[in-house]
């Protein structure tokens, strides 16, 4: 996630969305004041000057439930000691504080789920020696972990961002947003993580009605609001 301070935006970070593409772009426009979070080792390496800065939450300013959770032994990481990778949106707040959680431009990115599935099978088989098929994927509980984007940038069940862009035309929605918070240039988007999955094959002929049906059910929320079909 991004926190800029200096353009005053919260960037929440989906999966399967171009989100560290996006990271790369946004943190070339942060200051040194700025918040971005870290990923991998080498990603960082390739962003050089623009990398993680500030994620790391200063003790005097993490709150009571940090030094609670510290005491009680629990993992102080998901209590404010740190801004991290994919923060959903009832932390960032948490963490911010209401004054400028109210008055930052929030902003996600969402897609089509059942695109986006297709995307998050092979994420996760990339590694595997014998990976499933993408029905088995989809179908076995065991072996699939749904995605929680609409949960990241929603709380108590209600969007909490001001713009949702759509990972379809991303461009086009991420120079509006920027354009809003008073930045008049989109920087390039570097295409990060996007060599897993074969070229030239539609996302639907990766389906059969009973794993059309599966993903339709287990991400009604993005496909309502949004207005994604099949």
């Amino acid at each position: 996630m991004i926190l800029s301070h200096r353009h005053r935006f919260i960037f929440i970070k989906t999966a399967k969305t171009a989100g560290t593409s996006i990271e790369f772009a946004l943190a070339t426009l942060c200051g040194p004041e700025d918040v971005v979070t870290p990923v991998s080792e080498r990603e960082e390496r390739e962003r050089g000057e623009h990398g993680a800065r500030n994620w790391v939450v200063p003790l005097r300013a993490r709150p009571l439930r940090w030094w609670w959770a510290k005491a009680t032994g629990l993992n102080t990481k998901w209590y404010g000691e740190v801004y991290y990778n994919h923060m959903g949106a009832a932390r960032v707040r948490a963490l911010v504080g209401e004054a400028v959680w109210s008055s930052y431009r929030k902003v996600a990115v969402e897609r089509n789920p059942w695109d986006r599935e297709v995307s998050n099978y092979f994420y996760r088989a990339r590694l595997q020696k014998n990976p499933p098929s993408f029905r088995d994927f989809v179908l076995d509980d065991r072996l699939h972990h749904p995605l929680k984007n609409f949960h990241a940038y929603s709380i108590d069940g209600r969007v909490a961002v001001d713009r949702v862009l759509r990972f379809e035309r991303l461009e086009e929605d991420l120079g509006t947003f920027l354009a809003e918070v008073g930045i008049d240039r989109l920087p390039p988007l570097p295409r990060q993580k996007g060599n897993l999955r074969p070229k030239g094959i539609p996302y639907r002929d990766y389906y059969d009605d009973e794993t059309r049906e599966k993903v339709a059910r287990l991400y009604a929320p993005e496909i309502a609001l949004m207005g994604y079909r099949f």
